[in-house]
């Protein structure tokens, strides 16, 4: 793997985030790590691993949204990690990451997908 950024889903904190990067990944440089708190209370956060310097983060966790047909604004059962990196040349990288829920049935199911 030889990726310039790499993005995770699920970590349970940022000490399994580097446990993780020190025990597989060890040799590929990855010193800057990002984890940020989402919704879910379980520890279920999304990260991030880059060679290169994070600029910014940024969560979206309290973010809600109308979505078609559902009786109240949705949020995202995930959050939304927007970050920036410096690349070698200079120029700012931005970009998000989102872990994605497991599909869910019952009556606010379509709400959920959407969100």
């Amino acid at each position: 793997m030889d990726a310039d950024v790499v993005g995770l889903m699920d970590v349970a904190s940022l000490l399994t985030l580097r446990n993780f990067r020190d025990k597989y990944l060890a040799d590929m440089g990855y010193r800057n790590l990002v984890l940020i708190k989402g919704n879910d209370t379980r520890g279920i956060d999304v990260g991030l691993m880059s060679p290169f310097p994070v600029t910014g983060i940024k969560s979206h966790k309290g973010v809600t949204f109308p979505v078609p047909d559902q009786p109240a604004p949705q949020k995202l059962g995930r959050d939304l990690l927007q970050a920036s990196i410096k690349l070698p040349g200079g120029d700012d990288f931005s970009f998000c990451l989102r872990g994605c829920k497991r599909h869910i049935s019952g009556i606010f199911s379509f709400g959920w997908r959407v969100a």
